[in-house]
């Protein structure tokens, strides 16, 4: 309970600092994350279509997500128009491609020491938009994400009361992985 009338799930019977209590709550992701979930698309489809002689560049666009811990063990990722515009120039043209990404990736979260937690995923309600722009046609399809290729896996953080940085989460980005606290945990109860 460490006083903040919250209980966290352990794996061992041991009481964990209150560091582990920092992740309970809503989180935004930074501007250098949102930022670094635009790059690693500049990576995945860039050096393919340098290949053929043209550019590719990705940047945001809009929407955002929530990460979110809640004291009870559960946990989300909310996808709100996640929007990520990629332009393609070259020779021949350009190309506009937006990609948007709706929906929820749930899990059950417990500590396992300080600074390292388990997540276990429980639903995966995410669909990615891709709609290509190509001159003044376009053409829109929706996919549903593939999900967690695995049930389980660890995951690492360092949080404080208003910042986080976490790897190990489905779906969001590895690289630049920090985020503000968007709402605050309940104050304690006396």
């Amino acid at each position: 309970d460490m006083g903040s009338g919250v209980s966290l799930a352990t794996e061992a019977s041991e009481i964990l600092d209150e560091r582990a209590c920092c992740l309970i709550g809503d989180w935004v992701p930074t501007a250098e994350s949102v930022t670094a979930e635009a790059e690693l698309m500049n990576e995945m489809g860039g050096p393919a279509i340098a290949a053929h002689g043209a550019n590719f560049s990705c940047a945001p666009a809009g929407g955002g997500w929530t990460l979110s811990f809640h004291g009870d063990g559960t946990g989300q990722v909310d996808w709100a128009g996640s929007t990520n515009r990629c332009t393609t120039t070259g020779p021949g043209g350009g190309a506009v491609q937006v990609i948007t990404r709706n929906g929820k990736t749930g899990f059950n979260w417990t500590i396992i020491d300080r600074g390292a937690g388990r997540a276990e995923y429980t639903e995966n309600s995410v669909m990615w938009t891709y709609t290509m722009f190509l001159g003044p046609a376009s053409i829109t399809t929706t996919n549903a994400d593939a999900g967690p290729s695995i049930s389980s896996n660890g995951f690492a953080y360092q949080c404080t009361d208003t910042e986080l940085s976490i790897q190990g989460i489905y779906g969001v980005n590895h690289r630049e992985a920090t985020y503000t606290r968007f709402g605050m945990p309940p104050a304690p109860t006396e």
